[in-house]
């Protein structure tokens, strides 16, 4: 089973028609199942993310050959271009630091992440978003380093409020095969 997390409807809606989910009531959170993934929607932020996460985890607990899969978007340096997906290998937290194993070959570019608590119009010299940090520490109690994997495309360079519901569905929607085909050659690698 994937377990994907996503913050919005629109990161999640090449997931949910790509995997055919159906939307399941039984927790008062955004959450989508069917034979092969679960999808969360956990809404914006850390909070949120953090007790979502952690109670769907809870609720429909990962078995071994599990993997989970945090899609979403980031600001980032005029260095990334708009679109660019990149692959999350070290995530800086509420002053902590965790690094998610990447122990596949894929065409991404690795990069680190700092998880914030609001949108950022302030230049920072990483990827950033507000969901990562708080996914690694409710995933990391049910997944080992290498079962999590933390894929975000460049949505905007600090200016949020460039962001539209349409552009996110089209960036997700161009990078989603690519991003599919790693994370169906990492279950077949370890699993």
């Amino acid at each position: 089973m994937i377990y994907f997390v996503c913050a919005l409807e629109a990161e999640a809606r090449s997931i949910i028609e790509s995997y055919n989910l159906s939307r399941d009531y039984s927790l008062p959170y955004k959450l989508y199942v069917g034979t092969e993934a679960i999808l969360l929607i956990s809404g914006i932020g850390s909070e949120n993310t953090l007790t979502s996460l952690s109670a769907i985890l809870g609720y429909k607990k990962p078995k071994k050959g599990d993997l989970l899969v945090n899609l979403g978007i980031c600001g980032a340096p005029s260095k990334y271009p708009i679109g660019t997906p990149v692959l999350v290998h070290k995530i800086y937290y509420n002053n902590r630091i965790f690094y998610p194993d990447i122990l596949f070959v894929h065409p991404f570019i690795e990069t680190e992440l700092t998880t914030l608590n609001q949108p950022q119009s302030i230049q920072y010299s990483t990827p950033v978003d507000m969901e990562a940090g708080a996914i690694f520490v409710a995933a990391s109690k049910f997944f080992n380093l290498h079962e999590m994997i933390f894929i975000k495309i460049v949505s905007d360079h600090f200016d949020p409020s460039s962001i539209t519901k349409e552009k996110t569905i089209d960036l997700l929607g161009q990078q989603f095969n690519n991003i599919n085909s790693v994370v169906t050659s990492v279950k077949k690698l370890f699993y």
